[in-house]
């Protein structure tokens, strides 16, 4: 009986331990205690090599001659149950792969210094070594990518990014649109930042009842960013318009995610918009929305003393876009 409950108890609480060290973990990370967690999963996954050396050890031994095979069947056991919890809790977390491979280097460096009294330690450096780097590699991006398909699946369920008139984002340069490009003096104050992109002068476009002119980024022909601005010496009339795109963003968007003094932001799907207000308000403000196709923007700032109201519209795919080196 006293055998069983033993048994019973290695079961449950190995298993039990894990599951709670793997939550305080997540935990932390997430409060952005990061160096802890990457302190806590290297003793974990040491936990692991170490309970993983004990095993391959004992096979050893047994394999030797030096003691029965059924005396390394129970040790083994709970050995192995050891390893399997504290390296489940360590695989995929999102830390350096070092907390992982280092724990079983410096193990198997033990295990070959001792090799020169017992040369069978050899085999179980080797393998410890190996399997760090197989355990590393295996599973170092496995929660990552979990996070990230979660990510975008919440994204799905956001709003998109609006269009700024006749302008919008991932969609082909209109050949009926009359652009012009910035010469190379203009780029000089805008310099491209993606291989191919060219930075064009749009006609202006209604917006909010209003005229906005129009600059477009652009790679390849395909339009990664529209920035739309107003300038405006009435401080009255630029309150006024600052509400109303404000208003509209809250419309489109629902409700900022996090907000501070200065600017805006608002996250879309494909992109980001970010809308620059000028400095008319004793308290500017930063806010940020978040939806599907990036974020939203909006910032607080004058133009040689005249109110100018920027309102940028940013593609998500921009991250994936080849930089000029």
């Amino acid at each position: 009986m006293t055998d069983f409950l033993i048994i019973a108890a290695m079961i449950l609480g190995i298993p039990g331990i894990s599951l709670v060290v793997d939550a305080l973990l997540t935990a932390l990370w997430q409060s952005s205690h990061k160096q802890i967690v990457i302190a806590g999963t290297f003793v974990v996954v040491a936990i692991g090599a170490y309970a993983a050396s004990f095993v391959v050890d004992m096979v050893m031994l047994a394999w030797a001659g030096e003691i029965p095979w059924g005396n390394i069947v129970w040790p083994c056991w709970t050995w192995s149950l050891i390893a399997t919890c504290a390296l489940a809790v360590g695989a995929g977390r999102p830390t350096p792969k070092l907390t992982r491979i280092l724990p079983f280097v410096i193990f198997g460096v033990f295990a070959m210094s001792a090799a020169i009294v017992h040369p069978r330690h050899i085999v179980t450096a080797l393998l410890l070594i190996l399997g760090g780097v197989i355990y590393a590699w295996a599973t170092g991006g496995a929660r990552n990518v979990s996070q990230t398909g979660a990510q975008k699946i919440s994204r799905q369920s956001l709003p998109s990014a609006f269009a700024i008139g006749d302008y919008r984002i991932d969609t082909q340069l209109s050949v009926s649109q009359e652009l012009v490009e910035l010469t190379e003096y203009e780029y000089k104050f805008f310099t491209p930042m993606f291989k191919n992109e060219k930075i064009y002068k749009a006609p202006p476009t209604v917006f909010l009842g209003r005229p906005w002119n129009i600059m477009l980024g652009t790679v390849n022909g395909r339009i990664y960013k529209v920035a739309a601005f107003v300038e405006l010496d009435n401080k009255a009339e630029a309150n006024h318009l600052t509400d109303e795109v404000m208003r509209y963003c809250i419309s489109r968007l629902g409700k900022p995610m996090e907000e501070h003094s200065g600017h805006i932001i608002r996250d879309a799907r494909d992109g980001n918009i970010i809308a620059v207000l000028p400095q008319v308000f004793e308290q500017p403000k930063h806010i940020v929305w978040d939806t599907r196709d990036g974020n939203v923007i909006l910032q607080t700032g004058t133009v040689m003393g005249t109110a100018g109201i920027n309102l940028f519209v940013t593609s998500r795919a921009a991250g994936s876009l080849e930089r000029v080196v």
